[in-house]
């Protein structure tokens, strides 16, 4: 098997990044792994002391293959930071595995990540890898009635899908570049017939897109999710979740505060069991269960949702 490089870009969080640095340490194969670490330098005072406790934390780091630091002089700023990890492991690796410093992994979290990454490498139906399962999606893994969902299938332990999730994920050098799947994603604001696909598929980051578009922000996971939906390719996923996350207690850039998240149950095992079937497939049970992530199921709701919705796509488009 190939092994390939965990990245985390970090800055000031050192109680989230130590948790999720002794979980991959934990994990199998970290003793054949190479972790890379991107530390930022603060930019303003209220950072400088988290920062300091993380700066002094990197060296003692051990367990892993190698440890590779870099030690930002200036600050770079969260994007530029995680770019040149990416740009660093592709001067020497065809993939990658990355985190935030807020994710907390199960001990068969590498064992899932290489076989995934090595398994599907030259398929370019799939874009990316992850290892988290929301909820939503969780429930839509209980064998439905639909006699050709590959789901029903005991022991199937992947499941593919449109939405894209970072928290603990990977993916390859050929799978597009930034530059261009953010193209993509403009593109299909640019489309009606772009747009109706993406609404109906996951209404949910539609809305995100406009939102993203309209303040000039880039959101990988939703930059990433249009491209599937787009191109028909899927991110994989586990049936049961490898990855928890902590930063929805208010320390992270871009999460709401939910500290709910942190409890999700994840696998407490220690190699991956391969599934039944590597055929991707996109199953009707994930993919209502996709389009209801949070949108609502109530009629009138969802009416609601969508007339604010066409008002915003409209108010973008003129």
């Amino acid at each position: 098997m190939t092994f390939y490089p965990v990245i985390i870009p970090t800055l000031n969080r050192y109680t989230h990044l130590r948790r999720c640095v002794e979980s991959l340490a934990r994990n199998t194969h970290a003793s054949e792994t190479e972790l890379i670490i991107g530390l930022d330098y603060p930019p303003s005072e209220k950072y400088v002391e988290g920062y300091r406790q993380v700066k002094a934390y990197l060296p003692t780091i051990t367990g892993f293959k190698k440890v590779t630091i870099f030690e930002r002089k200036e600050n770079w700023g969260a994007v530029k930071n995680y770019t040149h990890l990416i740009n660093y492991v592709f001067n020497t690796y065809d993939a990658f595995i990355a985190t935030e410093d807020d994710n907390e992994f199960s001990p068969c979290f590498l064992d899932y990540m290489n076989l995934m990454l090595q398994r599907y490498k030259d398929d370019r139906r799939i874009s990316t890898v992850s290892a988290y399962l929301p909820k939503e999606l969780a429930n839509a893994t209980v064998p439905p009635t639909h006699n050709d969902d590959t789901l029903a299938k005991n022991g199937q332990s992947i499941l593919f899908t449109y939405e894209s999730n970072a928290w603990g994920f990977g993916t390859w050098r050929d799978r597009g570049t930034p530059e261009q799947r953010l193209q993509n994603a403009h593109g299909v604001l640019q489309s009606y017939k772009k747009s109706w696909k993406s609404f109906t598929t996951y209404p949910a980051c539609f809305r995100m897109l406009i939102k993203m578009a309209a303040g000039r922000q880039e959101w990988a996971d939703v930059i990433r999710t249009q491209w599937n939906i787009v191109n028909g390719t899927f991110q994989i996923r586990p049936t049961q979740s490898l990855a928890r996350n902590w930063g929805n207690d208010g320390s992270g850039i871009n999460c709401t505060v939910d500290e709910s998240i942190a409890k999700q149950p994840i696998s407490t095992e220690q190699t991956f069991q391969p599934p039944t079937s590597w055929e991707p497939y996109y199953s009707d049970t994930v993919a209502r269960a996709t389009f209801h992530m949070t949108w609502p199921k109530n009629p009138l709701l969802f009416a609601g949702k969508l007339v604010i919705t066409t008002f915003l796509y409209l108010k973008y488009r003129w």
